[in-house]
């Protein structure tokens, strides 16, 4: 989920979603990914800005790098893996429809304005955001099923479930984006944060 404040985060965000796991081996440690890919998918990035047509004040911001949340996660049979940072949010679900799972927030209070970002310039703040980054795994039971969401949506379905209004079921439905925009639409109206969003079942 790339951070909209900062330039080219669009670039940084699909340059992440499509290289981190690209030639992924499982004798890899999902903890030692971004170690491991970051600074070739750093590089990349800074190839794709188009520094020679910038003005110099899109470059001077442009040089401050671009900055990204990221959620990923493998699938073997029942077995899953993840890793993360930032507030995209993943969620286990039972066969009634509720959270079993939440990680790496637990509550709607948790979400915030200044989450976590992986930074697309290496240097210090690189350094200090990796040691943010999270891990899990674990094995789905029979009826269990998996959402991965962005910060808004996350922190709206999880406000939902705290006040009893759980919608969880109703997203079973949504079989293509169609489905999911007239989703969003039809739930905006109940304090879902305008941004924009990202669904993964």
């Amino acid at each position: 989920d790339g951070a909209t404040e900062y330039s080219y985060s669009k670039e940084w965000a699909h340059l992440l979603v499509n290289g981190l796991f690209s030639g992924y081996k499982s004798s890899i440690k999902l903890e030692n990914l971004f170690s491991r890919k970051l600074k070739n998918l750093q590089d990349e990035w800074y190839k794709k800005v188009p520094w020679e047509k910038l003005s110099w004040l899109h470059k001077e911001k442009a040089e401050k790098g671009a900055f990204a949340t990221f959620l990923g996660i493998k699938l073997k049979k029942n077995n899953w893996n993840a890793i993360g940072i930032g507030d995209c949010n993943l969620f286990i679900i039972n066969i009634e429809g509720s959270i079993i799972k939440s990680i790496p927030f637990k509550s709607s209070k948790e979400f915030g304005n200044s989450p976590y970002l992986l930074p697309s310039i290496p240097g210090k703040l690189m350094e200090n955001m990796l040691k943010t980054t999270w891990s899990d795994s674990g094995k789905l039971k029979s009826g269990e099923w998996i959402i991965m969401a962005t910060d808004a949506l996350s922190a709206y379905l999880l406000k939902r479930c705290e006040e009893g209004k759980s919608h969880l079921n109703s997203l079973k439905s949504i079989n293509k984006q169609e489905d999911f925009s007239a989703w969003i639409e039809q739930n905006r109206s109940t304090d879902l944060r305008n941004d924009d969003f990202t669904l993964i079942m």
